[in-house]
């Protein structure tokens, strides 16, 4: 009964996360969302997890749970990857920008040269 009420209480800050956080990808945003609900429903009914699993054709529903899971993680690591190339783009631009903006022209050379007017 403990576990069943800190995961409630784990699982509905996570939806409350998801729901007002913005996503890149909305696919993302889409299965945060459905995990936390189905994780809401199958910590109270726990039976139902298994017959699922059973349904889909996994052995256990502990084993659906950590499929499920490994196939979020793999989507969070998408879009961390998404959101890194896109901030790359960014600061490579900025930097451009930077260098077009202090470009100064090339000295005359001729001036420096000792031996030369």
């Amino acid at each position: 009964m403990i576990f069943s009420v800190l995961a409630s209480i784990a699982l509905s800050l996570a939806l409350t996360t998801a729901l007002v956080r913005r996503f890149d990808l909305p696919i993302l945003k889409v299965a945060v969302v459905a995990a936390a609900l189905a994780g809401l429903y199958f910590v109270w009914r726990p039976e139902h997890l298994t017959l699922l699993a059973h349904l889909i054709g996994v052995g256990r529903g502990a084993d659906l749970v950590a499929y499920g899971s490994s196939l979020l993680f793999f989507l969070v690591l998408v879009a961390i990857a998404v959101r890194r190339r896109d901030t790359d783009r960014q600061i490579t631009h900025l930097v451009r920008e930077i260098a077009l903006l202090n470009a100064r022209p090339p000295a005359d050379r001729r001036q420096g040269e000792p031996g030369r007017p």
